[in-house]
């Protein structure tokens, strides 16, 4: 098993889904779901979650922030590849950031994510 602290996850293609980042480590460690799982203290039933990349209701994973922590804690993947995890997990991170930094109003970072299938931050209020 090779050591997943060498993968540097920040040369991974963007658009790359946390699943799929997730398969390419198991690859490269040559380590399966239940071995990683172990290493970071999660059940196997989590990981079989993100490596089919279905919760269970059946939609696509979106691991929590304490997930995301406890697998890059798990293999040493260092604070760039915990950010290249959660923002492949959680890719509205980008728009929030932006609409922060350009002071957009809540409706504004809402359409945004609309158009781009992201989760919005609030439901219209009627």
């Amino acid at each position: 098993m090779a050591d997943a602290s060498s993968i540097d996850l920040t040369k991974l293609n963007p658009e790359l889904s946390f699943s799929q980042i997730m398969k390419r480590i198991c690859y490269a460690t040559g380590m399966n779901g239940a071995q990683i799982a172990a290493k970071c203290n999660l059940s196997k039933a989590t990981m079989t979650r993100i490596l089919r990349d279905k919760n269970y209701k059946g939609s696509s994973c979106k691991p929590s922030i304490n997930v995301i922590a406890a697998i890059c804690i798990g293999l040493k993947l260092g604070q760039e590849g915990f950010e290249r995890l959660y923002r492949a997990a959680h890719p509205e991170i980008d728009v929030w950031k932006e609409a922060l930094r350009s002071k957009k109003t809540v409706m504004e970072t809402n359409e945004e994510l609309e158009e781009k299938g992201l989760p919005l931050l609030t439901k219209e209020i009627e």
